[in-house]
């Protein structure tokens, strides 16, 4: 039996949970919030601000690709100006309403459920193109808009954005959590992408972090909290516009796909890739079972699963200079043992591939019908990679589940796809336990429990590995310093028992 100090203990918590929650416990308080909200959002007709409560809207604003239960917000606002999310913030933060930015709901960790309901801010409205300057080769963004769209409508100026994460991220939930994808190789991650932010704060203050008008390639001037707020996971406020830099598209593009006995053949291929120089824009890897599973839903014939593969993509101003490039790499490869290289210079057949890459994930679950999926997200320096992934494929024999690993090789980065049964709850027990484990082996290999997905809800008692007590320390202070309340999207990236003792021990 429980003694009666750990009653009181937990009667404690319970007693601080409910207070902090205190304005949804009461139906008229409930009622009075959404009717406050909607006179912000609905007093001007010209926008297309909107608000609702019903239980389908609540329910399909929580849903995203994660594994984990949707935690519903009580009402959905859906602004469409910077204004209307200042309004809504400056009312929540009075009045201590929890707050979740929402974008394309693509995202794998969980990151924009409401774990304390409240109100989730659905930002896809906001989806225009501001300024695009295609001479300086930079945009400023809403945040709802998704990286696919602004590439379809500036196609015509010759400039594309390379941050490619798979699904049809919106940008603003891509600064969120540092996203990346493929062309992080050549092009990097949204931190090497994003030249400021327009950002409601506590209180509904609007932000700009590079400055009010500043969009130079480079600054020396304040602190770089342009950089704070990118992979920030919505914990420190709500984007609501950012300005990225864009890029030429290259002249001409090849796309290679190269077969290997083995795992060591395979990385250590990319190694030399990545050392020799050649203009590499994608460096992919797959294992055998993620190949066939990629095979078996594209039904393209060049790939062999007979063992795992690299897909590559060059970059080249010239044909000739595209195919003096794949000759090298031809020669590289096959030092390592490659066999069945293929490549093309037709962009269709590029397309084909690259689809068929992106939808990888959703081939690998075809794989076992009815199964969900847990992936992790672990990168080790480019060095580690084999080894890494050699003790992955070791955990997931020895957990008895079925897991195919696809990579963004060049980058070090790797998704282990764990499928398990949503009727065996053992299943899940032990999936998230391979995961687990994967993610403290990638700290043991020098590296970080989350590339590119972020940290969400799953992965906030990793990094409580990853950094030390000092470190951690300086993160807690800045999430106090600047979400006084907890407000802002609580119980991500960090545990609040960690962040707010004196308000929860």
């Amino acid at each position: 039996m429980m003694n009666k100090r750990c009653c009181w203990v937990l009667f404690r918590q319970a007693e601080r949970w409910m207070s902090r929650s205190s304005w949804t416990s009461h139906h008229k308080t409930l009622n009075q919030a959404y009717d406050d909200l909607a006179e912000i959002l609905l007093r001007d007709s010209s926008t297309k601000s909107a608000i609702s409560r019903s239980e389908s809207v609540l329910s399909n604003i929580a849903l995203d690709e994660s594994c984990y239960e949707p935690k519903l917000p009580h009402i959905c606002v859906i602004p469409s100006t910077t204004i209307h999310v200042s309004e809504c913030v400056a009312y929540c933060y009075k009045n201590n309403i929890p707050m979740v930015a929402v974008g394309a709901r693509t995202g794998l960790e969980g990151g924009i459920h409401a774990m304390h309901g409240g109100v989730s801010f659905d930002l896809t409205s906001m989806n225009n193109i501001l300024e695009l300057n295609e001479r300086d080769l930079d945009c400023n963004v809403q945040t709802g808009l998704s990286w696919r769209e602004l590439n379809n409508q500036i196609r015509s100026t010759g400039l594309w954005f390379p941050v490619d994460p798979g699904a049809s991220a919106s940008l603003g939930g891509m600064a969120a959590t540092s996203a990346s994808g493929t062309n992080a190789v050549k092009y990097g991650t949204m931190r090497e992408n994003v030249m400021g932010l327009e950002v409601v704060v506590a209180d509904g203050k609007v932000i700009r972090t590079a400055g009010e008008k500043c969009r130079s390639k480079k600054s020396s001037a304040g602190l770089n909290i342009t950089n704070l707020y990118v992979g920030s996971e919505g914990i420190l406020g709500i984007i609501t516009s950012i300005r990225l830099k864009l890029h030429t598209l290259p002249s001409c593009i090849g796309v290679v796909t190269v077969s290997f006995p083995n795992v060591k053949s395979a990385i250590q291929s990319v190694v030399e890739i990545m050392q020799s120089g050649m203009q590499a824009a994608r460096v992919e890897f797959l294992d055998r079972q993620a190949v066939t599973a990629c095979r078996k839903a594209s039904q393209l014939s060049t790939l062999d699963d007979r063992g795992p593969m690299l897909f590559i993509e060059m970059h080249g101003f010239t044909e000739s200079a595209l195919k003096d490039q794949v000759d090298v790499l031809s020669e590289l490869v096959k030092d390592n043992g490659a066999t069945n290289l293929e490549w093309s210079s037709m962009p269709e057949k590029r397309t084909e591939l690259w689809k068929a890459r992106h939808d990888l994930h959703w081939s690998i679950l075809a794989t076992k019908p009815g199964f969900k999926a847990i992936d992790t997200d672990v990168c080790v320096p480019l060095s580690n990679l084999c080894d890494m992934i050699l003790c992955t494929h070791q955990l997931i024999k020895e957990s008895g589940l079925s897991s195919s690993i696809m990579s963004h090789a060049g980058d070090g980065n790797f998704h282990a796809v764990i499928l398990h049964d949503p009727n065996d709850n053992t299943q899940l027990i032990r999936a998230k336990k391979l995961a687990e484990n994967i993610a403290n082996v990638a700290i043991d290999f020098d590296g970080t429990v989350t590339g590119e997905h972020g940290v969400g809800r799953g992965k906030v008692s990793l990094i409580e590995r990853q950094f030390n007590k000092q470190s951690l320390d300086v993160m807690y202070l800045l999430k106090r310093s600047l979400d006084p309340k907890n407000l802002f999207n609580p119980d991500k990236m960090f545990s609040a028992y960690r962040i707010f003792p004196h308000k929860t021990d």
